[in-house]
């Protein structure tokens, strides 16, 4: 509510502002149609010749319009522009048309005004043109931007390398103009990515570009612009959509655009689509994809429970030989219990055969017949594998198989199998079994 009741005040002080200019540039209008209505008199009393002393129906209307303006909102910048304007109406009335009178201020010249793409110039005493869209003014003339325009090139490598490197210059020049110019291309250069990359890359070296452009891959915008060869420009925009086919230049198309919004038809060279339609070439090779894709899961589902990369680093057992290691580690941390006590402290030297019993368990080769059946004629808390399908072993002989982990065999310093190892007081016995 207070941004509101602030707000009133500062509307109500712009219109009065406008209103009190209307009225003051009115008084000048009218004050200067006296004066000369005065000079005009004296003039016919001083010479035989008949001078039309009222004012003539295009100065009523001028002066009608600029109060117009005010009425409907004319903004304070083009208040300037009005003056200006009246001074020109009177300067034409007493130099001429063509500015050739010999009163002082004759010399002045008409400057032309360009509005929009048109070429056709309106005097100088032309009312200032209001638009809805904002105005960028570039070398004189004032373009009136319209975000919803876009301009599609659509194109392929198929196309003359010259072709292809001046339309990439064009449509870069246009966006340094903030024109929304986009290149499309139906598909992949031979079905790869890379080499359409690689292709679009080189296309830019070699027309001088060294910035990005962006190209999209739209097979659905070339159906619907029902584009079968190559080039095609096509404009949309509030005025419609235009359509050229052939190799005619971006310029030359908008400058038809610029005339009239229409399909022109084929009006220059055309080539053929070298591209394939990139979502039917997806789904042709969906059922190779999908097929490739079952395999590759049936592989992974194996290779998942099939254990190769000890494979040629473990000896088989000749004898039995047997050996002890000692569990021991000093900590190199405090060690809590679940109230947050410490049990063991930092530095102090663990034992975990003081406080669990480890158990008896064996490491084969899975592979090895002889080493499975030894293994499971023994009574071990855990069977583990340095090789082998430890799924087939499970399903063969009902009974759960272990891969072994990487640090039983380095902390045990296993170099040869079948082995077993078990505790055996504060020491772990490991046993190399030959069979």
């Amino acid at each position: 509510m207070k941004k509101r009741f602030l707000a009133k005040p500062i509307q109500f002080s712009d219109m009065f502002r406008k209103f009190s200019l209307g009225l003051l540039l009115s008084a000048v209008f009218i004050l200067s149609l006296m004066y000369f209505y005065t000079l005009f008199v004296h003039f016919a009393h001083a010479s035989d010749e008949t001078i039309v002393t009222s004012p003539s129906p295009e100065i009523l209307d001028r002066v009608r319009d600029a109060v117009l303006q005010f009425q409907l909102g004319t903004s304070p910048e083009h208040f300037g522009n009005l003056k200006d304007n009246a001074d020109a109406v009177v300067r034409d009335k007493l130099c001429g048309d063509d500015g050739s009178g010999g009163s002082e201020g004759c010399t002045a010249k008409k400057n032309p005004v360009y509005v929009g793409h048109d070429d056709q110039t309106e005097d100088a005493t032309s009312l200032p043109v209001q638009s809805e869209q904002p105005e960028q003014e570039s070398k004189g003339k004032i373009f009136v931007s319209d975000d919803s325009s876009r301009v599609y090139y659509f194109f392929s490598f198929s196309m003359p390398a010259e072709s292809l490197q001046q339309a990439v210059r064009n449509i870069y020049e246009l966006r340094r103009q903030e024109k929304n110019v986009v290149m499309v291309i139906r598909g992949f250069v031979k079905n790869d990515m890379q080499a359409t990359v690689m292709a679009f890359e080189k296309l830019k070296r070699e027309s001088g570009i060294d910035s990005d452009l962006p190209v999209d891959i739209d097979p659905p915008l070339w159906e619907q612009h029902g584009i079968t060869k190559v080039p095609v420009i096509v404009s949309t925009s509030k005025r419609g959509t235009g359509k050229i086919t052939g190799d005619v230049g971006i310029p030359y198309a908008l400058s038809r655009f610029d005339a009239e919004v229409e399909d022109y038809g084929t009006v220059g060279h055309t080539y053929e689509i070298a591209e394939e339609d990139l979502l039917k070439v997806i789904a042709s090779k969906q059922p190779m994809i999908e097929e490739k894709l079952r395999q590759r899961m049936e592989t992974l589902q194996e290779e998942m429970y099939v254990l190769k990369k000890h494979d040629g680093q473990y000896g088989k057992a000749v004898e039995d030989r047997a050996y002890y290691i000692d569990p021991s580690m000093v900590l190199t941390d405090d060690v809590y219990d679940h109230e947050g006590k410490v049990l063991f402290a930092k530095g102090s030297v663990f034992n975990p055969t003081d406080h669990v019993s480890l158990g008896r368990y064996i490491i084969i080769d899975g592979k090895d017949v002889k080493q499975v059946r030894l293994a499971l004629a023994g009574d071990y808390r855990k069977v583990m594998i340095i090789s082998g399908d430890l799924a087939k072993l499970a399903t063969t002989h009902r009974k759960q198989f272990w891969f072994v982990p990487d640090d039983i065999l380095r902390r045990l310093q296993i170099r040869r199998v079948p082995v077993v190892f078990e505790q055996e007081g504060k020491y772990i016995r490991v046993t190399e079994k030959a069979i």
